[in-house]
């Protein structure tokens, strides 16, 4: 045989390390678009935090999520911000600018002008100490089985959605769930590997049982979170990363020191929020402490 009719093969593929992350990135968003068209999942969300003020990015990020989730066959039927408890201030020193009183009446207002969105004022009033996400979650799975059988307590009437979108089928042996997804930043997801942060059960609970969508901001990696993670990278299948493709770099810190500063933060915050800071006099002294109520 010559020369001329050997069949060379072209020389083997080198895979880099992003290349590995990218067909990461392609499978858990694969895997997830097959589920969720194949189970019509209701889902609603629900997304923590201090809210310290509430910002167009807060909001953003919900509207990301269900976009997302509506594109894969999903139908969301509400969702709801959570603020942390004023004890949380142990944690985030600059908790103490504005106590749960203000940031609950703030993400009121945020999302005043949302037709699906609704605040969750439990978990920044209760009585006691500060509770953890997977609790938080808890609390708000068992409301929501109730409202799926149209049982909804008075309670949690705030933020559930406030007509029925629960198809009703008698024919079904089973009422269809309604599943709990935190939505979050790709800087949270960060915090599963940080060290301390977070309880092993509470990390598997809501990886597995609930399930994330997760916002990729600039200068945040999620795919590398999830594959630094045991149990997000045994339970990726149940996480899902929304790229937003308009950079925004809007956040409460940045907030706040501008209203400190005297600079404006008209389009950044919406309008009646800027407007109860005003009001308030919140985040302008450095001093401010803890309203009790």
């Amino acid at each position: 045989m010559s020369i001329n009719t050997l069949s060379i093969p072209p020389p083997a593929k080198a895979y880099s390390f992003q290349t590995c992350l990218s067909n990461t990135e392609k499978s858990i968003n694969n895997n997830n678009q097959l589920k969720l068209m194949m189970s019509k999942q209701r889902v609603f969300l629900l997304s923590t935090g201090c809210f310290n003020p509430p910002t167009h990015m807060h909001l953003r990020m919900m509207e990301l999520a269900r976009d997302h989730l509506v594109k894969v066959g999903c139908s969301v039927i509400g969702g709801a911000l959570s603020p942390v408890h004023d004890s949380y201030s142990q944690h985030k020193q600059d908790l103490v600018r504005a106590s749960s009183k203000h940031r609950i009446k703030m993400v009121q207002l945020a999302v005043s002008s949302s037709e699906w969105l609704k605040v969750s004022s439990w978990e920044a009033e209760k009585n006691t100490d500060w509770t953890r996400t997977r609790l938080v979650f808890d609390h708000h799975r068992k409301h929501l089985d109730k409202y799926a059988t149209r049982n909804i307590d008075e309670e949690a009437a705030e933020w559930l959605p406030s007509d029925s979108l629960i198809p009703v089928d008698n024919s079904a042996e089973h009422v269809l769930p309604i599943r709990l997804k935190l939505v979050c930043g790709a800087d949270y997801l960060e915090s599963f590997n940080r060290p301390g942060a977070w309880e092993n059960d509470d990390a598997l609970t809501l990886a597995r049982d609930y399930g994330l969508v997760v916002i990729s901001r600039a200068g945040n990696d999620p795919f590398w979170s999830i594959n630094n993670n045991d149990i997000l990278n045994a339970n990726r299948g149940n996480i899902h990363v929304v790229k937003e493709w308009i950079r925004n770099d809007i956040s409460s810190t940045k907030v706040r020191r501008s209203v400190r500063r005297f600079e404006s933060v008209r389009y950044i915050i919406p309008d009646p929020v800027l407007n109860y800071i005003q009001t308030e006099r919140l985040y302008v002294e450095q001093t401010d402490q803890v309203e009790r109520t």
